[in-house]
């Protein structure tokens, strides 16, 4: 099932882009992530990057978030999203395409503004062969059934939405499901009620209470019930590692210029397969 694995690259520092991009392939790894902060990184870092990821033959994602940008008012600032995109269509025309382009809930900012994202991405890439849509959230705003469909039909009214799908963050899940889910259900269930295809996961672990992108293992997330969840999906997208070195502290990245930031990351994919299959 697993034939596109890789790492969230905006949680990896130390050495330059293609240099991440390098170690990720020597370990395993066929595919990366990018946040919208890879817009300020330097041109020419950026080209060698695009060029290792062809070179490699990796697959690419992006996380294209835009809370950080709001204007004052707290709606979107659409001009910072459409340069988001805009950088999302430049990676994709430079590297071996961009699978799908996803953002958070904008659930600090209400719902509408949520939709108003996804109506912005939909406006953007329907057609351009990059999927898009919103990541499901841990309690808060777009984790229910009710609120995905609800999206869709609201998006199906306005346009066509043939590539409409989304991050599924499997933490996030444990936690809805374990804390805030208004209705008994396993995340069985959940995958397979969720009326969008999944274009990547993001895996963490964590107890069901808060979001502590643990490793694979350290919490209770059934990762056995996963995979036989995902087959019954259909699922053939890509799946991406989001460990963190401590989120609860505020760090979040590993530095792999040290050998023992490098081990992490190695033991976090070995910790995955062993629960999860390969």
């Amino acid at each position: 099932m697993v034939k596109r694995f890789g790492y969230c690259g905006w949680l990896l520092c130390g050495k330059r882009l293609p240099e991440i991009i390098d170690f990720l392939h020597k370990e395993g790894f066929n595919s990366v992530s990018w946040l919208q902060s890879i817009l300020d990184y330097d041109p020419e870092e950026r080209k060698d990057a695009a060029a290792a990821i062809r070179e490699k033959d990796f697959t690419l994602c992006f996380h294209g978030n835009v809370q950080n940008r709001m204007n004052p008012d707290n709606t979107i600032d659409e001009n910072f999203a459409r340069q988001v995109f805009e950088d999302v269509l430049w990676w994709h025309e430079n590297t071996n395409g961009v699978v799908s382009c996803c953002s958070d809930a904008l659930h600090r900012f209400g719902a509408e503004q949520t939709f108003r994202l996804f109506q912005l991405e939909a406006e953007f890439f329907e057609g351009k062969g990059i999927g898009y849509g919103i990541e499901n959230s841990a309690g808060k705003s777009y984790a229910s059934i009710d609120e995905m469909k609800e999206f869709r039909e609201r998006l199906e009214k306005r346009q066509p939405i043939t590539g409409a799908g989304m991050i599924f963050d499997v933490g996030h899940a444990n936690i809805y499901l374990k804390r805030d889910c208004q209705e008994k259900m396993t995340l069985r269930e959940y995958i397979n009620r969720i009326p969008y295809r999944f274009y990547e996961l993001h895996i963490t672990d964590n107890h069901g209470e808060k979001d502590e992108h643990f490793m694979p293992g350290t919490g209770n997330i059934d990762f056995a019930e996963l995979r036989e969840a995902l087959k019954e999906k259909g699922f053939n997208g890509i799946i991406s590692l989001e460990v963190c070195r401590d989120i609860q502290k505020g760090l979040y990245g590993f530095d792999i210029s040290v050998p023992a930031d490098r081990d992490v990351i190695c033991r976090a994919r070995d910790e995955f397969f062993t629960r999860f299959g390969a």
